[in-house]
């Protein structure tokens, strides 16, 4: 009687998370303001259905403050420069949170002009506070971003040169700087090309998830590179990671401290 009494205790949380996160599935409105501009995160790699279980949280959570945000990726260079900036603050803004955004983007002369025409067009403090432009694979430029944005990111964001050693170095910088509890969000994991497979940062990612289960997995590639579990020490306070085609979240327990 215990036993059967505990299995529907069990069913009725596990129907009522399942319901709960229905529900705040169904209020986010990111995959209609993604397609209205035309963002390839939505229309291309549907990336807003990850995006949408990780952030509402925050958006319901965080009234009291802005949303601090930082972008790996303005996307100079594309034909929707800037659409993401874009996209982010309506969202939040339609939601009734107040978001704090800064981008980073490869500094060269056409995305210098890019970046300057955009805060014309949207001055500091409308859409962005700041668009930093520079090597994301350069440790030195990254700690300057968050010296001169502040740090204390809630979310992180890397649409950047998709190579493993770029997302690395920069994953190596902003941890620390992601606020206990904050997400740090890695697109477009798939892109990279089979010469490179050895220097994945998926590699990094099946390394901490096999920390996490404590298995141990061989993962066969067929161009013969050889997946073992990668010897990348687990960030301190990864507590979780969530995956979709080509996109990864990892959390940061709430508590680093205690973690």
């Amino acid at each position: 009687m215990i036993a059967a009494t505990l299995i529907m205790f069990l069913i009725a949380i596990a129907i009522s998370s399942v319901n709960g996160s229905k529900a705040l599935y169904d209020k986010c409105n990111l995959g209609q303001i993604g397609k209205a501009l035309e963002n390839d995160k939505v229309l291309h790699h549907k990336y807003h259905h990850l995006y949408c279980k990780e952030f509402m949280p925050f958006i319901n959570g965080i009234k009291d403050r802005p949303i601090r945000m930082l972008e790996i990726g303005f996307g100079c260079g594309h034909h929707n420069h800037g659409t993401s900036a874009i996209m982010w603050n309506k969202f939040f803004t339609s939601n009734d949170a107040q978001l704090q955004l800064y981008e980073v983007d490869l500094k060269q002369s056409s995305h210098e002009e890019c970046v300057k025409k955009f805060l014309t067009q949207y001055p500091p403090g409308t859409i962005v506070e700041d668009v930093y432009l520079g090597d994301q694979g350069n440790k030195d430029f990254m700690r300057n971003v968050v010296e001169q944005s502040g740090g204390k990111y809630d979310l992180i964001i890397d649409d950047g040169g998709h190579r493993g050693p770029l997302i690395r170095n920069s994953f190596e910088v902003l941890w620390d700087h992601l606020v206990d509890g904050g997400v740090y969000i890695i697109e477009d994991l798939g892109m990279m090309p089979s010469k490179f497979l050895e220097e994945s940062f998926v590699r990094d990612i099946l390394g901490w998830q096999d920390q996490l289960t404590g298995l141990n997995f061989k993962f066969p590639d067929k161009t013969d590179v050889e997946w073992t579990k990668f010897p990348s020490v687990l960030p301190k306070g990864l507590v979780e990671i969530h995956c979709r085609n080509e996109i990864c979240a990892l959390v940061k327990e709430l508590d680093v401290a205690k973690a």
